[in-house]
């Protein structure tokens, strides 16, 4: 999926920080989420963990880093969905 995503990272940062984002794509301690439409990607959004105090003491709290969808695509509801199936699964996971 990385090139899809790479290709998408182009259009919407014109190349800006692609180095970073293949590192993001490889890195344990990052969250990549993408979504799709009839198999093919139209986005991505990227968070980081950080330990955070609470009442309950540290927990790991995640940090959007990027969010970008297809220039074909936007408009449609595809970025909101991602946000929120994305936030879903990390409270699932205690995040």
């Amino acid at each position: 999926m990385l090139p899809e995503v790479l290709r998408i990272q182009v259009e919407v940062f014109n190349r800006e920080n692609r180095k970073k984002l293949v590192n993001y794509s490889k890195s344990f301690r990052d969250i990549f989420y993408v979504i799709k439409n009839n198999y093919k990607v139209i986005g991505y959004c990227i968070y980081y963990l950080k330990p955070a105090l609470s009442f309950k003491g540290f927990e790991m709290q995640s940090v959007l880093s990027a969010i970008a969808i297809d220039i074909n695509y936007r408009g449609k509801g595809f970025a909101e969905r991602l946000l929120k199936e994305s936030i879903d699964e990390m409270k699932l996971n205690g995040i």
